[in-house]
């Protein structure tokens, strides 16, 4: 018994893109060349590229295999975004892992007793995974952590010197600028922990939306009905920009803020108050307050039931504003706030005062962080280059350095290359189960893939001692093996963690599944 006629294609469609990815994987992969992507500019060349998470995204075929290719996209880009790393091997370890556990389902064992076998050592492992990485410790450790994900030593050094210049709680923010240089510049900013309410707002390639000196309009009064906002949103003249910040948004709210974009010049964003997810637990007293030290940072007047203050009554004077709001999915920058020095600084006294009285940790960890938010830990990297593709490919990789060092610094690193993998199987002690097997197979593949190029991967083996030390790696340009953080092979331990823990997951619903219900057919065009 195998995977089902009907899962056939999907199973083709993931090995066909680990196939296809296999190739770019480490710092000696190849280039792969991709005809007429949306994103670049001239669609009559073909774009190389090194980047396996952007010849996933890349990917669409014209039939049933394209759902396997779906669902290997969809954990990918939700890894991209979380650490900024780690596609390529994803993508491997997926395929491999698939192909294994299908030899048992073919030797007669039942799919429920495999899947159950997987993810009882995989837990296993990620505990190993998590008992061998270490702490970031210094901003050598930063820069290893950022050359490493973006590949760039150039840049690797303005990610560490902004992080050295602001500490490590402060917030990094990539823009593009017309010089060919890239440079690092400290700005006044604050970060909420909220995003857009919906995509509708995106305006920018990359799922953001960017609104240049808008107007901010900062209230706790819920957004139910159009009639809410008519004056709001007369008070705004042509080709402004408008940020809203309220605790809830009707959809049909939403729906018209829409339409005014698509008819005017017009451009709007909607984010929920930070805070109004605890709205349940916390007094209106208490949301005001998050929602005030954004008020005072932007220079707007709060507009606020427990003020006396309406929407219907709102004045031009009463919109802050800033130089410019950049809101992605799940979190919002606010650049250059009009509520001045003076102000901002007289807030943060007063939370410091109040901090002193709290009682309750929670209420005290908030408000480390509502000064942490007002404090301005901004540092801006302006990134520059000779053509539209150098700048974006120069930003990736820039974030993708940003990403891996957040996650390491929160979760810690480990040697890279797919050894840590390694370490965390021999960790194990029963290595005769079927759960193991497959994992130490799967696992494996990416370490294998990147030396069998080069070296024969039982020789690699020998030079770093069987693997008994977990601090060892293996340097493939250099051909040196030593401590990690010496021959600069590193992961960050999330995106191991996740790495295992995506594969298991679609593993184990595709195993288990009979039919998937789908409208992707033979006919299905390419998407354009």
């Amino acid at each position: 018994m195998s995977v089902s006629k009907e899962l056939s294609p999907i199973v083709e469609g993931i090995h066909l893109l680990s196939k296809t990815v296999k190739p770019v994987l480490g710092p000696m992969g190849g280039i792969v060349l991709v005809d007429n992507p949306d994103t670049i500019v001239d669609k009559n060349t073909f774009y190389r590229t090194k980047d396996g998470a952007k010849i996933i995204d890349w990917i669409t075929l014209p039939d049933k295999r394209n759902l396997g290719v779906r669902f290997v996209k969809e954990l990918s880009q939700k890894l991209k975004e979380e650490v900024g790393d780690g596609t390529t091997t994803l993508t491997i370890v997926i395929s491999k892992l698939l192909e294994e556990s299908q030899k048992y389902v073919v030797a007669g064992y039942e799919k429920q007793f495999i899947i159950q076998e997987i993810q009882e050592v995989g837990e296993e492992v990620l505990k190993n995974l998590k008992e061998i990485s270490v702490e970031v410790t210094s901003f050598e450790d930063i820069f290893k952590v950022a050359y490493c994900a973006s590949k760039s030593r150039e840049f690797a050094n303005l990610i560490a010197t902004a992080y050295e210049y602001k500490g490590v709680s402060s917030r990094i923010v990539i823009e593009e600028v017309k010089p060919t240089y890239t440079e690092i510049e400290h700005i006044s900013g604050m970060q909420l922990d909220r995003g857009y309410v919906s995509n509708i707002f995106v305006n920018q390639e990359n799922d953001q939306c960017v609104l240049t000196d808008p107007l901010v309009l900062v209230t706790d009064y819920p957004i139910e009905t159009w009639d809410s906002l008519v004056t709001v949103t007369d008070r705004i003249k042509d080709r402004e920009s408008l940020l809203i910040i309220s605790p809830r948004f009707n959809d049909n709210v939403i729906g018209s803020l829409s339409i005014i974009m698509g008819r005017t010049k017009k451009k709007f964003c909607a984010i929920r108050n930070p805070g109004s997810y605890l709205l349940d637990n916390l007094t209106e007293y208490r949301l005001s307050e998050y929602s005030e030290d954004i008020a005072t940072y932007v220079g707007a007047n709060f507009i606020s039931k427990l003020l006396g203050r309406t929407l219907e009554k709102i004045k031009r004077e009463d919109f802050g504003s800033v130089s410019k709001a950049m809101i992605k999915k799940h979190s919002t920058v606010l650049l250059n706030g009009n509520g001045g020095i003076a102000k901002v600084s007289e807030r943060i006294r007063l939370i410091e005062a109040q901090t002193k009285y709290l009682t309750n940790s929670f209420d005290r960890e908030r408000a480390k962080q509502r000064i942490s938010q007002m404090n301005n830990n901004i540092v801006t990297i302006k990134v520059g280059g000779y053509s539209d593709q150098e700048v974006l490919q120069n930003k990736r990789l820039i974030e993708d350095g940003i990403a891996a060092v957040r996650a390491g610094i929160d979760n810690g690193i480990l040697p890279g290359g797919g050894l840590a993998f390694i370490y965390a199987l021999n960790m194990y002690n029963d290595k005769k189960r079927v759960g193991f097997n497959i994992l130490r197979k799967a696992l494996e593949e990416p370490f294998s893939s990147l030396v069998s190029r080069y070296e024969d991967f039982v020789s690699i083996s020998k030079r770093l001692e069987n693997f008994n030390n977990s601090d060892l790696s293996y340097n493939i340009l250099t051909d040196k093996v030593g401590n990690f953080r010496d021959v600069e092979v590193i992961d960050t331990a999330e995106v191991c963690q996740k790495i295992l823990q995506y594969s298991i997951s679609l593993i184990s619903n595709l195993i288990l599944s009979e039919y998937i219900v789908s409208t992707q057919g033979n006919n299905t065009r390419e998407k354009k």
